[in-house]
């Protein structure tokens, strides 16, 4: 047995380095080619592709040319051209006094956001926080906080972990060795696991994996020692850990094995139902970043993935093309409810070449049967009346819809609603939108029901439900009183239910910048249409920097929305503990789970400072389209230059964030310079 041991080691020892000496080779060749053609490229005079911008460099420092008078202060540069003429150039330039510019008050680097982002919870502290010169972290307590992971697998381990995984199946055909075996091994108690570095955190996360793929065994002597020997030449020769590099097998042979069901069987439903696992239903972008991860299952479109009908492909044994429409065929009886269905798909399919074909999908017939009945002459009569029928039937629906409308309108829409959709317009006290997807009329089981809301265009609940909200029956340019129900209720108007408003035209991207037709349609849809007033970012008279109005503004205009990452209050409040440590803050409650903080992102307006007692704008949260949004208002008449100021909404306990006012300095003249100087540095910007 020891020497069956010896032997197989001394195979499985040239059978790794074997592979990893092509892997290397293969990487070698690969980067001496490019190396290569980059060099012979250079040598053509030609520019690769990261030298497109770049002709000169200056290689030499600057100097004063010692042959200029002083007061001309020339200073000159030495650059080396990259064009086949080797040659240096000369070149001078006169210094050009520049006066004392006061400095930029202190920033931190954000990204601009067009619209709210959602970021998921950060539990894990991947690096640790700079909370500035002096301040102490002893109180922080970050183990508190975050669960606190040092990640020793960095991103090359990673990738050379993915590129070994697609020679390990290789490799262990030719040692004989099954994948399921090696998992068998990993998980026997006996296997050593300890000797990784990072083993608590990784194996883990092997360990889960392993319970979903596969089902533990037994292993005997035989197979353990083989694998045992396997294991360690693995570990001694590659770069990664064998049981690490094993963990990626199933995620890359998963990835290739769909990708060519896909290119072997392009009708396979697999694209599709990844595609509409994904779909938003808030605004129909996959994957989308700005709404929660809330997505809706789309019905099965296994059958408009099919191939349409070829022209020479029969339907079934019974389609017209096998058998010839004038032979006589077994009739079956046509019901009223048939000929009604027939009459309205031939409406809709007569333009298809096969439309015959198509419809007995839907009925019980063959399509032999639908072309004779289509063809009937007595049908063709009855299709012509059915047709004018339903238009008559259409234009009568329309107008008792409009006087349903008229109806509804004389007495107060909100009397129509339940008496437990109370929560729908106060934000603070309800969550974000989750429609409800069952069937039927709402009841206690309902989550509409349940968060005391009401029913949205979203929700799958019938049309006629008692809680779906039905907008408002406002006239063009009346939608900006507390007499609007979108108003009353704080939301903004939909284009979809508030017909009789013209949100529809309002939102209009060819009325976008036509004033005239703007001020005749609904005001309430200020959010969606995103034309804010114009707003400079400059330095405050306050603190740091601050944003000041562009453009004359009268009251109750809107300036712009507030915009950032929407995360948890969960996560608000871990990253509130860091942000008092550093003295700053642009958290903003949206709703009761949700917050806005536009530290890392955001726009103009995360720049606002506080007032308490002098505010020119205000902040209000409104329901658009689903989502909660933060839109700042004037508050009275602004002349151009003015800055937006805001009161925070601070209590006893965080006012001291903030600095003072210009006119409350004026009343404290015996504050000390240290109190000022610290009341300076803590400037926190929480909404």
């Amino acid at each position: 047995m020891d020497l069956e041991k010896i032997q197989y080691n001394e195979k499985i020892n040239q059978i790794i380095q074997n592979a990893l000496s092509k892997f290397r080779q293969d990487h070698n060749e690969f980067v001496k080619n490019e190396l290569n053609i980059a060099q012979n490229t250079i040598q053509r005079g030609q520019s690769i592709q990261w030298f497109n911008n770049l002709n000169k460099n200056i290689i030499e420092n600057d100097f004063f040319d010692p042959k200029s008078n002083y007061n001309e202060k020339k200073m000159t540069f030495y650059v080396k051209s990259f064009n086949h003429l080797k040659t240096n150039t000369c070149i001078f330039q006169k210094l050009i006094d520049i006066e004392d510019i006061p400095g930029l008050p202190k920033y931190k680097e954000n990204t601009a956001l067009r619209l709210n982002v959602i970021k998921n919870d950060e539990e894990t502290l991947r690096f640790v926080p700079y909370i500035g010169e002096g301040n102490e972290d002893s109180d922080l307590n970050l183990h508190e906080i975050f669960d606190i992971k040092i990640k020793n697998q960095d991103k090359e381990e990673i990738m050379e972990s993915i590129d070994l995984s697609s020679i390990l199946l290789k490799i262990l055909s030719e040692c004989e060795i099954t994948l399921s075996l090696l998992y068998d091994y990993y998980l026997d108690s006996r296997t050593n696991v300890l000797v990784s570095r990072n083993f608590k955190e990784d194996w883990v996360s092997f360990l889960k994996h392993c319970k979903k793929n596969y089902t533990k065994v037994s292993l005997n002597e035989k197979y353990y020692s083989i694998l045992e020997i396997f294991s360690s030449s693995w570990n001694y020769y590659m770069p990664v850990e064998l049981w690490i590099t094993i963990q990626w097998v199933d995620k890359i042979s998963k990835f290739r094995t769909k990708d060519k069901t896909i290119v072997l069987n392009p009708s396979s439903s697999d694209p599709l139902d990844s595609y509409s696992q994904l779909l938003c239903i808030f605004c129909y972008i996959n994957e989308c970043p700005y709404h929660d991860s809330f997505v809706t299952r789309l019905p099965d479109l296994s059958f408009q993935m099919e191939e349409p009908y070829d022209k020479e492909i029969p339907c079934s044994k019974n389609c017209i093309l096998n058998v010839s429409a004038s032979k006589d065929v077994s009739q079956s009886e046509w019901t009223p409810d048939d000929i009604s269905i027939l009459a309205s798909s031939v409406k809709v399919l007569n333009t298809c070449p096969r439309y015959s074909c198509l419809i007995a999908l839907g009925l019980n017939k063959t399509c032999v049967e639908i072309f004779n009945k289509i063809n009937n002459d007595s049908f063709r009569i009855f299709l012509k009346d059915f047709h004018n029928i339903n238009n008559t039937e259409n234009s009568l629906k329309n107008n008792k819809i409009i006087t349903y409308q008229k109806i509804l309108g004389k007495r107060k829409r909100w009397t129509s609603y339940p008496d437990d959709c109370d929560k729908s317009g106060l934000s603070t006290k309800r969550a974000e939108l989750k429609p409800c997807d069952h069937l039927g009329f709402c009841d206690e089981n309902c989550l509409c029901v349940q968060n005391r809301v009401f029913c949205e265009k979203f929700c799958v609940c019938p049309s006629n439900c008692p809680r779906r909200w039905l907008g408002c029956l406002c006239k063009a340019n009346k939608c900006s009183t507390w007499a609007c129900e979108c108003v009353k209720w704080k939301r903004e108007c939909d284009p979809d239910i508030c017909i009789s408003c013209d949100s529809a035209e309002a939102l209009d991207p060819t009325n976008r910048h036509n004033p005239e037709i703007l001020a005749l349609t609904c005001q309430n849809v200020p959010l969606q249409q995103g034309i804010g007033c114009r707003v400079i970012l400059g330095k405050s008279n306050i603190s740091g920097w601050g944003i000041f109005i562009g453009e004359p503004v009268r009251a109750d205009t809107f300036l712009g929305e507030y915009k950032g990452e929407i995360i948890s209050h969960n996560e608000s409040e871990r990253r509130g503990k860091l942000y008092d440590k550093i003295g700053i803050s642009f958290l903003f409650n949206l709703n009761k789970n949700q917050v806005v903080d536009a530290t890392r992102m955001g726009n103009k307006f995360r720049y606002a400072n506080h007032s308490r007692k002098r505010p020119n704008c205000f902040a209000r949260v409104s329901l658009v389209n689903g989502c909660h949004r933060i839109g700042f208002y004037a508050i009275k008449d602004l002349k151009v230059g003015e800055e937006l100021l805001f009161d925070y909404g601070y209590n006893q306990q965080t006012i001291h964030f903030v600095p003072l006012e210009l006119w409350e300095k004026k009343d404290k003249p015996n504050t000390s310079d240290k109190d000022k100087k610290k009341n300076s540095k803590s400037i926190k910007k929480s909404k």
